[in-house]
């Protein structure tokens, strides 16, 4: 079972690389702008290229912290032991 304080540590860790990863992807949007000026298909293509890397690394990003809250939520509400009153009982 993970410790809270590493949880809450890999949480703040993985929101400084989201913050990086925005100013990647809005200095890439700039440059493929620049580009699209300059030659369109190589533009379309940088600008695709972006888009991918900004996808892809949020979604990732954004699937660890949700699963690392989950975690969380799980520590400070733990699941209550289940008494055998259910419809299939042991006889």
């Amino acid at each position: 079972m993970d410790r809270r304080e590493d949880l809450e540590r890999w949480i703040a860790g993985t929101r400084q690389v989201q913050r990086k990863l925005k100013i990647g992807v809005a200095s890439g949007v700039v440059a493929s702008i620049i580009l699209l000026v300059i030659s369109r298909p190589v533009g379309g293509i940088a600008l695709a290229i972006v888009g991918l890397v900004a996808l892809s690394g949020f979604w990732i990003t954004g699937g660890h912290i949700a699963d690392w809250e989950a975690k969380l939520y799980k520590l400070d509400h733990p699941e209550k032991p289940r008494t055998g009153g259910g419809r299939y009982q042991r006889e």
